[in-house]
């Protein structure tokens, strides 16, 4: 990795505005290619939590849909009332007698939506052989015909992310515009992992910011090493089980760095410390499907785990 990368000026940071944000992102975006890089620069130039967890969220989306503009906002659109697993996928993409293609249905939360230029919007295209849904995932522009996307209230933590609802009303969709293959299998099951890890790298941009504020240069070089690390796996499979017990290794590392991280905020900026406190459920978000993918790889290479979620329902 190249040191420049994360001995950059670190800059004041973005505040509250999502645009201020996205306009340093998008900059960073065209200058960093590869969604590692681009994740951890993110992380690095961001004072808030709320602001690396959205870099590496895009960074993520940038991996799993090259085809994605880089200088426009986006979002993955999946959840529906019923969750995001296959089944309760309800909005539906059907073709019409002329041969034209149109999406319907909602999505109940969204990511970044009001924000999203571009939507990566999974539907319903029928039904397999096996009985199970055919899923489809096109990549719409969120000012098309049909396509609303609603603002939601601030979540308690991370109050400054937007999110909110999509909804579509017969939104012609263009051949050129649909991804290939079965959207959870070659979109959403991945991109679980590709996010955990881009928001991990992410993560790490951010630490490393505390750490060069506070001058801890033991602490420095430790999360150097978790970043090259992460950096290096963004590039894996994510259905390789070894990838999986690594990144959960990596995650626990994490967890005890940003713990140390937050005792030297507390004492040079107790504000941010109270909002990194306020923010850290962003880390965990999905935990319980992640902690059954863990034990699923400990399992597929041969070490039994007893997770501590066990049996406890998941979409993993």
């Amino acid at each position: 990795m190249p040191a420049n990368l994360l001995l950059r000026t670190l800059g004041e940071g973005y505040g509250e505005s999502a645009e201020a944000w996205w306009a340093a992102h998008a900059a960073l975006a065209a200058e960093l290619p590869r969604p590692a890089d681009l994740a951890l620069v993110g992380g690095l130039k961001s004072e808030r939590l709320a602001w690396a967890f959205a870099s590496g969220y895009q960074a993520a989306l940038r991996a799993a849909v090259p085809r994605l503009p880089a200088g426009e906002p986006a979002c993955l659109c999946v959840t529906e009332a019923r969750g995001g697993h296959p089944r309760a996928i309800a909005a539906t993409l059907r073709r019409a007698e002329d041969g034209r293609l149109f999406a319907s249905g909602q999505k109940t939360y969204v990511t970044l939506g009001p924000l999203a230029r571009s939507l990566v919007v999974v539907l319903r295209e029928g039904q397999q052989p096996n009985g199970r849904p055919a899923l489809r995932a096109v990549v719409i522009p969120a000012d098309r015909p049909g396509v609303e996307v609603s603002a939601g209230e601030p979540l308690p933590f991370a109050p400054e992310l937007p999110h909110g609802a999509l909804t579509l009303s017969d939104v012609e969709v263009f051949e050129d515009e649909l991804l290939p293959g079965d959207a959870y299998e070659g979109l959403v099951r991945p991109f679980r992992t590709v996010e955990d890890l881009h928001v991990l790298a992410a993560t790490l941009g951010f630490l490393i910011r505390e750490a060069r504020l506070s001058e801890q240069s033991g602490r420095l070089q430790q999360l150097l090493i978790l970043a090259v690390a992460t950096r290096d796996l963004c590039g894996s499979n994510p259905s390789d089980p070894a990838l999986h017990v690594t990144l959960g290794g990596l995650l626990s590392a994490v967890e005890d760095a940003a713990d140390q991280a937050n005792l030297t905020r507390a004492a040079r900026d107790p504000e941010a410390a109270e909002r990194f406190d306020r923010d850290r459920p962003l880390l965990t978000l999905a935990s319980r499907a992640r902690a059954a993918r863990l034990d699923q790889a400990w399992t597929a290479v041969g070490v039994h785990q007893h997770s501590p979620n066990q049996g406890e329902p998941s979409e993993a």
